[in-house]
């Protein structure tokens, strides 16, 4: 019995230092990467992301540690703004995102999001 439970915590604590290494880890030098966008009215995120959605002219900023920012894919299909990352990330800081847009219509969220819309105003 002694021997089951001695295997059992060496087992446990195989797989929970293994969960460490999973993902990109972020390098701790936090840059900002400006991105050019056309005008959208909806968007589309999947990942871990602290998005401020705004009026304005169509800008998409993103702030994060410099290595990861390859990882994080963007790209306008129609009025639709996408937003990925390719692999698990593990920021020093998060990803921080805000999108400007002169409308904004609907936002599809899948992941650790927090959406924070404002100066929202309409007919």
């Amino acid at each position: 019995m002694k021997n089951i439970t001695i295997v059992s915590l060496a087992a446990c604590a195989a797989l929970a230092a293994g969960c460490n290494w999973i993902g990109v880890r972020g390098n701790g030098r936090v840059r900002t990467d400006e991105r050019t966008i056309s005008a959208v009215a909806n968007i589309d995120l999947r990942g871990a992301f602290e998005i401020e959605w705004q009026s304005g002219t169509p800008a998409l900023r993103i702030t994060t540690d410099e290595n990861l920012l390859p990882y994080i894919h963007s790209d306008v299909s129609g009025d639709t703004l996408h937003l990925r990352t390719r692999e698990q990330l593990r920021p020093s800081h998060g990803v921080r995102v805000v999108i400007s847009s002169p409308t904004r219509t609907a936002a599809t969220l899948s992941g650790a999001v927090k959406l924070t819309a404002k100066q929202l105003s309409g007919p």
